[in-house]
């Protein structure tokens, strides 16, 4: 037990002996040590940075490739070339009879005074809008299906719905009277179905052995709707809110009138006299100047809220525009020479240029 005390005692003594020699070793060890820590560390902060650095240019890079957001064209359906490319600022509409494509909006629609209707190949229908200004824009395309056909020579505007008829191509039975609400166009096109049967039963016909139905010009005003019958051969109204149809005027053939929606007025022909009455076919007055040579008398166009019509004319394919005065009872000559694509709003222009696309031109009251 002494041996091991003596022996703990001599190592320390020992050691007290060489402590100033051994601190200075162990300081330069230390400052060896704290220098190599001081490199590890710069080292690492270096490396560190290096690494934030590639990790932000990496981001930056995933960043560019993959998130940046960017203001995009509008998306546009793939087409072959014989089709025009459609926006998709267009709703598409397919329905049994006919397809249907249609602006998602129209800017002033109020500002329309008529509707052109164009086609290349009568299978393929667009609709243009007239504004006040002479500016024109295609608002929609109705394309017709093999056995089905636009009747684009029936058409009408009333409050912001414009109404037409899709029938049956040559005969057959198909008939529906349709209408597109300039103010909500995302619904497409709506049926007004108590008329559609009722149309039905006064226009039935046979044709070759097959049911068809005859056609008739359509007019809307408030609501009713102005159609002729063929099986009554008179003219009639159908009122949607009791749904009930009545006679305004017996002896009327299908292109042989034009309801002046702008004055309450009916205009109508018989044995090539002129006749004017109120809306219930009443307070009936003969027009003895009106000079009726056909379908060309039924412009159905305004020019200073008059009616105008057409007479006979030395030009070709052209009218002498008269416009008939309510205030005068008298017709009252406001261009002679006219072709009907010169009507614009509330003027006449003789330079305009004419399309030969236009099937059918729509005035609205």
């Amino acid at each position: 037990m002494e041996q091991g005390n003596n022996f703990n005692q001599e190592e320390i003594i020992e050691n007290q002996e060489l402590q100033p020699e051994a601190n200075v070793s162990t300081n330069l060890v230390e400052e060896n040590n704290n220098g190599e820590e001081f490199e590890r560390r710069r080292h690492s902060i270096i490396i560190v940075v290096i690494a934030l650095l590639a990790i932000a240019v990496g981001g930056f890079v995933i960043f560019d490739r993959f998130l940046r957001i960017e203001k995009t064209p509008p998306l546009k359906v793939e087409t072959s070339e014989e089709t025009p490319v459609k926006e998709a600022s267009e709703y598409t509409f397919r329905y049994d009879n006919y397809n249907l494509t249609l602006l998602k909006e129209i800017d002033n629609w109020r500002d329309f005074y008529a509707i052109d209707i164009k086609t290349d190949n009568y299978e393929t229908y667009d609709l243009y809008g007239r504004y006040t200004n002479d500016k024109t824009i295609k608002f929609a395309t109705i394309e017709r299906k093999p056995t089905s056909n636009f009747e684009y020579r029936s058409l009408d505007v009333e409050d912001g719905k414009i109404y037409y008829m899709i029938v049956s191509k040559e005969s057959g039975p198909i008939f529906e009277l349709e209408y597109i609400d300039f103010n909500n166009l995302a619904d497409g096109a709506k049926r007004i179905s108590g008329f559609m049967q009722t149309f039905k039963k006064d226009n039935l016909w046979q044709v070759n052995g097959k049911d068809a139905y005859h056609s008739s010009q359509i007019y809307v005003k408030d609501s009713d709707i102005f159609y002729t019958s063929y099986a009554e051969n008179s003219l009639k109204k159908y009122n949607v809110k009791t749904e009930k149809s009545v006679i305004v005027i017996e002896n009327i053939s299908w292109f042989d009138y034009f309801i002046d929606k702008r004055n309450n007025y009916v205009y109508y022909q018989k044995e090539d006299k002129v006749y004017l009455a109120d809306l219930n076919g009443k307070n009936v007055t003969r027009l003895k100047s009106a000079q009726y040579e056909g379908s060309n008398f039924w412009v159905r166009a305004y020019y200073n809220s008059m009616s105008v019509f057409g007479f006979s004319s030395e030009g070709v394919d052209s009218i002498d525009l008269y416009g008939y005065s309510l205030r005068n009872n008298d017709f009252i000559k406001i261009k002679e020479s006219v072709h009907k694509y010169n009507i614009r709003y509330n003027n006449i222009n003789m330079n305009t240029k004419y399309d030969n696309k236009i099937l059918e031109t729509f005035f609205i009251a």
